[in-house]
């Protein structure tokens, strides 16, 4: 005999009437959120896998400091010991489900097993070495009801990178919760739009999921890098990740020395997971390339309330953002992106930041492509020294700057540390891999040719030398010391550990 299964979905606006791919997207779930058995405006969703005493602290932290929004709970045992199963049957909550899986194959496995009709308008996923905060979610749901194009909001928290860790100092819990809700106020200057999230405590918005499908991150990446899948779907499907700056949580977790190895083994295979399923695009070395921690003070404001922004070659687009997040401190909400790349893998993800134009073209096509165009900040993210006309680079670019705009560009310090050992016949690798040719173009020569123009240029700042050992810093020490010029040792030693110069034009 067959079973007959009723689905109950309340009416709502009908399909046909939204002109607006967003607007059908947000129909449709909103209508599925309410046709839910267990009605709320937000599902929570908190999996563990063992980890009995911070599972606690964590589901306890989200009953106690999530007052001010309407929820159900979903807590997940992904494969523990009896204990975790114990103690979530003993959490007193009306809207709590329970879902037991009795074999760990993964953390994204879990989410597969949830049905999209269960969740609610937004989601919020909470691991369970994460302990929620006061306004915690009611911060994150303020970023996303401004803007409908807002995918993911994420909060920042202690132990993760990406630019994303904040660390607070306490000695209990009770201090940390203190300084915690001090700390949440709602502040829309600290709201950064990325390329890229660490999704730890984020909230999803439900459309978003019909878009991209549900789970959200791609199962076949076991632990690391789903992350970064996750943030490329949200953003591939035309929807922003956000972090939320004006919110803190607490990530409970220090890896100890004995996990490292694994670590290592599984952030490698994510790593080729990524570049595999993104035909060549690496997750580190395409999108972590931040300008707004080394130049964060140095980007300045424009006259007017609005800005518009050109990148040029800035890979999937980290540094037109920078610029778009740093200058909200001067109340410029309003800012259109542009960008032109030398490579044409970027231009899918360029298109998804970008509310102008995205050109792929010869770096000599510039001025041609962008004609009639003008911008109050350009960023050049490649050294200049990388092209083959360095110079030429700049005065198109400079041509295309508005009255006031700023220009930021970088050089490449061909004359660095592991250059001189090189030199001396050492053996030095790169860190990351990455190798480019570049040209010799020193400063003073830089300097001498923009102002035969006319042309003020500013020194900014210099960056490092990335994961450079400390053997061969000493090496290069030692032997700088021999010939460095008496009175301009510590200039030179500067010069010696910088990997790339920055600039600025102002027009």
């Amino acid at each position: 005999m067959s079973e007959i299964v009723e689905i109950h979905v309340e009416k709502g606006k009908k399909r046909e009437d939204c002109v607006d791919l967003y607007e059908a997207r947000e129909c449709i779930a909103q209508m599925s959120a309410y046709g839910k058995k267990i009605k709320s405006e937000v599902t929570v969703i908190v999996q563990a896998y063992n980890q009995l005493e911070k599972t606690k602290r964590c589901v306890e932290s989200i009953l106690k400091y999530t007052d001010d929004v309407d929820y159900d709970l979903i807590l997940i045992d992904n494969g523990s010991e009896p204990d975790i199963l114990d103690y979530f049957k003993s959490v007193e909550f009306d809207k709590k489900t329970i879902i037991h899986i009795d074999n760990n194959i993964g953390a994204g496995f879990p989410c597969e097993i949830i049905s999209i009709n269960m969740l609610s308008e937004y989601v919020a996923s909470v691991a369970c070495d994460m302990i929620v905060t006061k306004n915690w979610l009611s911060n994150l749901l303020k970023v996303m009801k401004s803007d409908s194009k807002i995918g993911l909001v994420n909060p920042m928290c202690s132990n993760t990178n990406n630019l994303q860790e904040l660390n607070i100092e306490y000695e209990t819990y009770e201090e940390m919760q203190k300084k915690a809700e001090a700390y949440n106020q709602s502040n829309k200057d600290l709201w950064h739009e990325r390329v890229r999230i660490i999704t730890l405590g984020y909230l999803l918005r439900k459309e978003c999921i019909y878009a991209i499908g549900w789970p959200l991150g791609d199962c076949g990446f076991f632990h690391d890098f789903m992350d970064d899948d996750a943030s490329f779907k949200v953003r591939r499907a035309g929807y922003k990740l956000v972090l939320a700056g004006d919110t803190w949580i607490c990530h409970d977790h220090i890896r100890s020395l004995s996990e490292m190895p694994k670590l290592k083994k599984s952030i490698d295979m994510g790593r080729a997971n990524f570049q595999q399923k993104y035909h060549g695009l690496d997750a580190w070395n395409d999108v972590i390339n931040y300008i707004f921690p080394i130049l964060g003070d140095k980007i300045k404001k424009v006259v007017s309330d609005k800005a518009t922004v050109l990148g040029i070659d800035v890979k999937c687009g980290t540094p037109i953002l920078d610029i778009k997040n740093v200058i909200r401190r001067y109340g410029i909400y309003e800012t259109k992106l542009s960008a032109f790349t030398t490579d044409e893998k970027y231009t899918v993800d360029l298109k998804t930041i970008c509310d102008e134009a995205v050109i792929c073209d010869r770096e000599e096509f510039l001025t041609r492509n962008l004609m009639y165009s003008y911008y109050d900040y350009i960023v050049i993210d490649r050294p200049i020294n990388a092209y083959h006309e360095p110079l030429n680079v700049l005065l198109d670019a400079y041509m295309l700057l508005k009255e006031s705009g700023q220009l930021i560009f970088s050089l490449n310090n061909t004359f660095n540390a592991c250059a001189l050992l090189t030199m001396l016949g050492y053996t030095v690798s790169k860190a990351d891999g990455v190798y480019e040719y570049y040209y010799d173009y020193p400063m003073d020569s830089l300097f001498n040719d923009l102002r035969a123009m006319n042309i003020k240029v500013s020194y900014l700042t210099s960056q490092p030398i990335s994961s450079i050992e400390e053997d061969v810093k000493k090496r290069a020490i030692s032997a700088l010391s021999k010939v460095a010029i008496e009175g301009k040792e510590n200039e030179m030693t500067a010069r010696l550990m910088a990997d790339r110069l920055w600039f600025s034009i102002e027009k």
